[in-house]
């Protein structure tokens, strides 16, 4: 039987189903742990690393596909600050004194967060310095057709000289 736990609340801990998409699990995920129909919520395992299935791109992916069969998680929130410098908090939802919450949990959280910001700067950097798909298969195809060109005159001059060296004969 496959299913993954979600430890939060003081010492709570629910059993999901992890065959369905990441967006299914996560809306399940937050009406059986009873959190804020807006609040943005994420899985981490134990040792502080986020799973990621908030992701847009993972949306319709399989949360089987991500997530290891009998795993324990904790339940994280996201918030995004509204500063100059914004950037993404994960907050664990599990209020227990039994180790898991270690300053080493919370310092990997804290470095994922900063992490996970730079990523989008650069990856929006990267579109903007990027032609687009447009663009490049344009290019493509004109270079594909300048080399075919290429490739008839060159085979056009191969048989002009045939044809020259027969008439001579």
């Amino acid at each position: 039987m496959v299913y993954i736990t979600v430890r939060y609340g003081e010492s709570q801990r629910e059993i999901f189903n992890p065959n369905c998409k990441t967006n299914v699990l996560l809306k399940s995920i937050k009406t059986k742990c009873k959190c804020d129909r807006e609040a943005d919520i994420e899985l981490s395992d134990e040792s502080g690393n986020i799973k990621n299935l908030r992701d847009p791109s993972l949306q319709h992916k399989y949360a089987s596909e991500l997530l290891d069969e009998r795993e324990i998680f904790v339940l994280l929130k996201v918030e995004k600050t509204d500063s100059d410098n914004p950037h993404i908090l994960y907050k664990p939802l599990l209020q227990t004194d039994d180790g898991v919450l270690s300053d080493e949990f919370l310092a990997r959280l804290a470095v994922k967060g900063n992490e996970t910001q730079q990523k989008r700067v650069r990856s929006s950097t990267r579109r903007r310095d990027k032609p687009s798909v447009a663009e490049s298969s344009k290019d493509h195809s004109r270079q594909n057709s300048r080399e075919k060109n290429n490739d008839k005159l060159k085979t056009g001059s191969k048989s002009d000289k045939r044809l020259s060296a027969r008439s001579k004969r």
